[in-house]
């Protein structure tokens, strides 16, 4: 707890020298120009990790973490940094997502090339019935499951993974992937 002391104590030192305001103005800001410079200390804060939000918050005198969150994503906006969440700027992003119907249509056109139908296609990989028809219908799989069907389709994780792109952008992307393969991707799944 000392260090994160000390690494407040530096920072808000650093924010009022530049920002031409008193160290005390930062934690219990009376202007404008005071909670700018207290945004900018928390958002300095954030980005270097200094230590877990409810810390920070407390430490930069705000009631609460929603506090510290907003005053990050306000000077994150004013220097034009994209910053939706405060993990995003920790760099504790979101885990990346599989995404299944990608998954059923890479299946799907391995079963197809390999000349398979579900049954068979079970019986390759040794996994049940189930498993193969939750792939099929993009189902969500346990892990043990997942594993044994990409190893058994020649699939490597990247490949199924839902990029770190907006919802928006990913649905898109999925119709350009899918597109015209939609179809014959789904005959083969169902066949």
């Amino acid at each position: 707890m000392t260090s994160l002391v000390t690494i407040v104590r530096r920072t808000i030192e650093d924010v009022a020298r530049v920002c031409d305001v008193s160290p005390a103005a930062i934690r219990s800001p009376a202007s404008r120009r005071e909670r700018r410079a207290r945004n900018r200390a928390a958002y300095a804060l954030v980005k270097a990790g200094a230590g877990s939000v409810s810390d920070l918050a407390t430490a930069l005198g705000f009631a609460d973490r929603s506090g510290l969150r907003h005053a990050v994503l306000t000077h994150a906006r004013e220097i034009g940094q994209p910053v939706a969440r405060l993990e995003d700027l920790m760099g504790k992003g979101r885990p990346r997502r599989i995404d299944r119907a990608k998954l059923a249509f890479l299946f799907a056109a391995w079963a197809e090339r390999e000349g398979l139908n579900q049954v068979q296609a079970a019986g390759r990989i040794k996994v049940s019935r189930t498993v193969v028809r939750k792939v099929a219908n993009a189902q969500a799989l346990d892990d043990e499951s997942l594993v044994a069907v990409m190893s058994g389709a020649g699939l490597e994780l990247s490949d199924i993974l839902v990029g770190p792109e907006t919802p928006a952008k990913a649905r898109c992307a999925s119709r350009e992937f899918y597109g015209k393969h939609a179809q014959a991707g789904r005959v083969v799944a169902h066949g």
